[in-house]
């Protein structure tokens, strides 16, 4: 996957709920829901990143596979880190 389509996955996930929020309590307000959606963004990069050593130890990873490449960083690498500074 690349970071568009995390940032979609994100936004489906975590921001609907808070336009969900929204909805249900009645508000209707544009700034509510724009920040709804940045604290869905927010919350969904959290929590990608609270994540990532469990998923890390199933061999699976959310990162983006395109900046992972721009930054030089394998999968297997991810994969063998121990936790510990290179």
């Amino acid at each position: 996957q690349d970071i568009k389509a995390l940032g979609q996955y994100i936004d489906g996930v975590y921001s609907s709920l808070l336009y969900l929020l929204l909805q249900v309590s009645g508000v209707k307000d544009h700034q509510a829901d724009h920040a709804a959606s940045h604290v869905g963004k927010a919350l969904g990069v959290v929590h990608l990143l609270r994540f990532t050593p469990l998923m890390l130890q199933r061999r699976q990873s959310l990162f983006p596979a395109d900046v992972c490449a721009k930054e030089g960083l394998s999968e297997e690498d991810m994969y063998r880190y121990s936790g510990e500074e290179p």
